[in-house]
């Protein structure tokens, strides 16, 4: 059996899969297994290149549109490796990702989850750094996606991913807090080896939109950690409102601030006196 199988989910993303399954064949470890899931596809060009694929160590598996943590589940019940790398259609890893991965899950029983460093790409070319550690880390979203390396144990551990939470945007946030307050701790490396596509915000737009209910989901969900952890909560919450404090105060004392600020004035005055005449000038005709 393969030590490492890799799930890709993919709705209507063939544009970006050979892509995503070349970076798993690239690796330098080589003992995987990649199960691609056709999340449904409609997009004619998806189902064709899904159809043709030819790839070692790949097979595609086809199910109904479910979602992509309804997918994720189904590709990781099929899979057979001790090891599970979840990996989105449109995503890519650095050559060496699961050479270094698996040997810190090898070197270190405590460490359930490995991440890394994101690179994004397409719109968007900026870096993130994700925050690892235990439960705690993970009592707000802390920047971890939902690629990452993890053992099968740990999803057979927990009830797998929320497969009601189709489109809220914290399926993954959620997953990890079910992982870490069973103990697990996630690790992660400090090199920017994960590729991620930043692509249309519309998506995130319509997230943003429904964070609260999300928000209120995940927190009923884990009402057991919320409940245990609510001083870490509000202190945490507390010491990042004071950071914006600081930050804007610091802000205000700059000396570009000042300059800019001065440098308007005149502008502001103008505005004034244009809106007051335009006000003298709607009450008079009034």
């Amino acid at each position: 059996m393969p030590r490492v199988s890799v799930v890709i989910p993919c709705y209507n993303h063939g544009q970006y899969i050979d892509k995503a399954v070349d970076s798993i064949l690239a690796q330098t470890f080589k003992d995987v297994e990649i199960i691609i899931v056709n999340d449904g596809s409609t997009d004619p060009f998806t189902v064709d290149t899904l159809k043709k694929i030819d790839k070692p160590k790949t097979s595609v598996l086809h199910t109904v549109n479910q979602g992509p943590s309804a997918a994720r589940n189904f590709g990781i019940s099929q899979a057979e490796g001790e090891y599970i790398l979840v990996l989105d259609a449109d995503d890519y890893y650095h050559p060496i990702f699961l050479e270094k991965g698996i040997r810190i899950l090898e070197q270190q029983e405590h460490v359930g989850v490995v991440a890394c460093g994101i690179q994004h790409f397409g719109l968007d070319s900026g870096r993130k750094m994700p925050k690892g550690g235990d439960v705690c880390t993970f009592l707000s979203p802390s920047g971890l996606t939902g690629s990452a390396l993890m053992r099968k144990v740990c999803w057979e551990q927990t009830d797998g991913y929320d497969e009601s939470m189709k489109t809220s945007g914290y399926e993954d946030w959620n997953f990890w807090l079910d992982v870490t307050k069973r103990g697990w701790i996630v690790h992660i490396i400090k090199e920017y080896l994960f590729f991620y596509n930043w692509q249309d915000d519309s998506r995130r737009t319509k997230l943003n939109s429904q964070r609260e209910a999300s928000l209120g989901h995940v927190i009923r969900n884990h009402q057991d950690v919320f409940g245990k952890y609510l001083d870490l909560v509000v202190l945490k919450k507390d010491k990042e409102v004071l950071s914006m404090k600081e930050q804007r105060n610091a802000l205000a004392a700059s000396l570009e601030y000042r300059l800019g600020y001065y440098f308007l004035l005149p502008l502001r005055y103008l505005q004034r006196i244009f809106l007051k005449k335009k006000t003298e000038s709607v009450n008079g005709n009034v």
